[in-house]
């Protein structure tokens, strides 16, 4: 069989099913017309408002970083709409907080925790501690093992301190006296804790 002959034959049906069934045919006809009009009826009714182009802030996904990925959820929970481009939509750019208090107090923490010098005053400051606390204990543990040689002011003292300045300049104590202080022991059994 020819195509032009299936077709033919496939409309002849449809139309002879047509017939037949006449309220499957309004049906068919009717409700895309009524479709048609509601929706003409909705436009008249709500007409339409002047929208300007929207541009919204980047949201960071997970892999950008943690604090691109919760600025992105947290800054842009209401999802502004602007007028003009926003910074974020450059190619590249992940984050376009970089003045947010969020973003300050990363690098600051960054800053603190990264800086060596710092890193070494809190490890210094953590030994003097610890050592202390030794000291302390054992004092109140086994004081007779201090007990008898007495210890050097001079080795209480950190090496930058201001002692020995301030008992020369500001106490005008002679240099003898003053070396004499510094290097005198002190028996820790006589002092009271």
């Amino acid at each position: 069989m020819k195509t032009g002959s299936q077709i033919r034959l496939l409309l002849w049906k449809n139309w002879t099913l047509r017939k037949r069934q006449k309220i499957r045919l309004l049906v068919e006809i009717f409700w895309p017309v009524l479709l048609f009009i509601g929706l003409v009826w909705l436009r008249k009714a709500n007409p339409l408002y002047q929208q300007h182009e929207c541009h919204f802030p980047n949201k960071a996904m997970p892999s950008a970083g943690i604090l691109p990925w919760i600025q992105g959820i947290f800054c842009n929970a209401n999802n502004p709409c602007f007028r003009y481009p926003t910074p974020g939509e450059s190619p590249g750019v992940v984050s376009n907080y970089n003045n947010s208090v969020l973003a300050r107090f990363y690098v600051d923490i960054q800053e603190i925790l990264l800086n060596e010098t710092e890193i070494r005053q809190f490890g210094r400051l953590w030994q003097e501690i610890t050592s202390f606390s030794n000291f302390m204990e054992t004092l109140r543990n086994n004081p007779s093992a201090v007990a008898g040689r007495g210890l050097r002011i001079d080795d209480i003292l950190k090496d930058d301190e201001v002692l020995t300045a301030f008992l020369l300049r500001d106490a005008g104590f002679s240099e003898s006296i003053v070396y004499q202080l510094v290097n005198a022991r002190i028996r820790l059994e006589q002092v009271k804790l």
